[in-house]
């Protein structure tokens, strides 16, 4: 983390910018897991120049009440049984989440600002008049200015990100695709490897 700054859409939006000019690319394609996804929108607002097309999987956008999963994110404090648990909870089959994943992820979060910045990767929250918390993704309205092509792939189990969040993204960005994994959680891209891969590389050819 840059001294004096702190995490954030604009931080990470900028940051991925430069990297992105570092490589001397010109327009580029963002494939975005769950934050990554919801990173490649923020480029949508804040570097829509450097953006060719977006594939998303597991992105929240607009407004849904908080997930299981998510509150436990939340809560998390970094220990190898703790980042387990989490972790098992975002595929279909937890069977999938090795020790060497769970160890990997871990050091991340124990790093200084580990911590505190997983938890900022969050999207924000806040409670309604029924008590329920209600986490604020990418404005909808957001969406709404996006013309670039976009591909949105999503597990039908994700405890995550609801389903539904993905059909709203759908309705809202002009230009989508949408492709829906049964038996399938917040990890598309592990989950479904072999059909992932299909539909990016058909997604690419026509886009």
């Amino acid at each position: 983390m840059p001294e004096g700054e702190k995490p954030g859409i604009k931080l990470w939006t900028r940051h991925l910018a430069g990297f992105i000019d570092a490589m001397g690319l010109d327009r580029v394609i963002l494939v975005g897991n769950s934050f990554g996804g919801a990173l490649a929108l923020g480029m949508m607002a804040n570097h829509s120049d450097k953006v060719r097309s977006l594939v998303l999987m597991g992105t929240p956008a607009g407004e849904f009440e908080q997930t299981q999963g998510l509150a436990n994110s939340r809560t998390f404090e970094p220990s190898m049984d703790a980042m387990r648990a989490m972790m098992q909870a975002f595929p279909y089959d937890p069977s999938i989440v090795t020790d060497e994943a769970v160890a990997a992820r871990l050091r991340v979060a124990e790093i200084a600002s580990g911590k505190e910045t997983i938890r900022k990767l969050q999207p924000g929250e806040e409670q309604n008049a029924k008590g329920s918390r209600i986490v604020k993704g990418i404005p909808l309205q957001q969406l709404d200015a996006i013309t670039v092509p976009v591909l949105i792939l999503h597990g039908r189990e994700d405890k995550m990100i609801p389903l539904q969040v993905a059909v709203r993204m759908h309705e809202h960005l002009k230009r989508s695709e949408m492709h829906v994994f049964g038996q399938c959680g917040h990890w598309v891209q592990l989950e479904r490897e072999e059909q992932f891969l299909e539909q990016v590389r058909g997604f690419l050819r026509n886009n």
